[in-house]
């Protein structure tokens, strides 16, 4: 039985909050965790999130119940809502986070009244490349150490 195939009953309700202001660091640190040692990953300042978020990104926490499990990071398209970045922490993975957190963009999405998700996943990134080829993304291009990705809503 696959991490991902994990029974529905060990999780709560997979949802996802916007990062408030007192939150920065907390959202940085596990962020940065996450993606520290993912080539071709980037890492976060204080100050990259304000800047970010003036430029219309919205960083979220991926929650299940109560509990921070993960990051994520959209920026809002014309008609695509663009997965910036998504980190599952460590003592998370492999239990249907990435895969919960993905339905939550595509119902976001949805509700903004965008017919897409889409993102770019680095080609060293082996599991969610995996994780995303899984859940409908189809390539749409490549870069030297990307792939950029793109689905219709989930559903």
């Amino acid at each position: 039985q696959s991490s991902e195939d994990m029974e529905p009953e060990k999780r709560k309700a997979v949802h996802l909050e916007p990062l408030q202001a007192g939150e920065v660091q907390s959202w940085i640190q596990m962020q940065n965790e996450t993606f520290f040692f993912t080539v071709n990953s980037g890492t976060y300042e204080t100050g990259m999130v304000k800047e970010e978020q003036e430029a219309g990104s919205r960083f979220f926490w991926i929650c299940d119940g109560e509990t921070k499990v993960g990051t994520l990071i959209l920026i809002p398209k014309e008609d695509s809502l663009f997965i910036d970045g998504i980190a599952v922490s460590s003592r998370y993975q492999g239990r249907g986070y990435g895969r919960a957190a993905l339905e939550c963009c595509g119902r976001m999405a949805a509700g903004l009244g965008m017919g897409t998700l889409s993102l770019i996943v680095a080609d060293s990134n082996l599991h969610a490349k995996n994780l995303y080829e899984r859940t409908g993304f189809v390539c749409t291009g490549r870069g030297p150490e990307w792939f950029c990705t793109e689905s219709s809503l989930m559903q």
